[in-house]
């Protein structure tokens, strides 16, 4: 059997090392994975994943999770502190090891936090679901989305009538038409 580090009860966040000549972040306690750069391969196979789950009819967090598994089993390089629990030797990067980490519930969720989800973010501003800075909010003109003093107020004199036609035209009576 294998160990991914000591147990933890909720998610820590990104651990900075504190070792100077290796400043890798540490995924979880113990645990540091080196990842890939998301590749296109690894996004095509997280989609295939999901659209199978989908064609299952499962939900829309199933199809996250197939589509998570499939990209980070795709972007493991190397890791440390992944070890045989008998033995503490520590097991290296294989697709079968790899599996047994990915079937780890915490180690799962801190690789999806830590290497899906910043790509998933990254590709949806790309697709047009970023903040715009162009456009006619506050934020692209700078202006307030409030007025800053209230308009001046008219008197009834100071308003100005519509204009109108000079001569209206009266409606013409409809002729009866005679009927044999």
């Amino acid at each position: 059997m294998l160990r991914v580090g000591p147990r933890v009860d909720k998610w820590l966040g990104t651990i900075p090392s504190t070792d100077k000549k290796d400043p890798r972040p540490f995924l979880m306690p113990g645990v540091r994975v080196q990842f890939a750069p998301v590749a296109l391969p690894a996004v095509r196979a997280g989609k295939a994943a999901g659209s199978k789950v989908l064609s299952a009819e499962g939900d829309a967090e199933e199809i996250g999770d197939a589509y998570s598994y499939e990209v980070i089993r795709r972007g493991i390089v190397a890791w440390e502190g992944v070890v045989d629990d008998a033995t503490e030797v520590p097991i290296p990067v294989t697709p079968e090891t790899v599996e047994l980490v990915l079937a780890d519930p915490d180690f799962f969720a801190a690789a999806d936090r830590a290497y899906v989800l910043p790509f998933a973010r990254q590709s949806a501003e790309k697709n047009g679901f970023a903040v715009s800075p162009n456009g006619t909010g506050g934020a692209a003109t700078g202006a307030s989305a409030t007025a800053s003093k209230r308009a001046a107020r008219r008197t009834a004199s100071a308003a100005k009538n519509a204009p109108t036609p000079s001569k209206r035209r009266k409606p013409t009576p409809a002729k009866k038409s005679g009927g044999s």
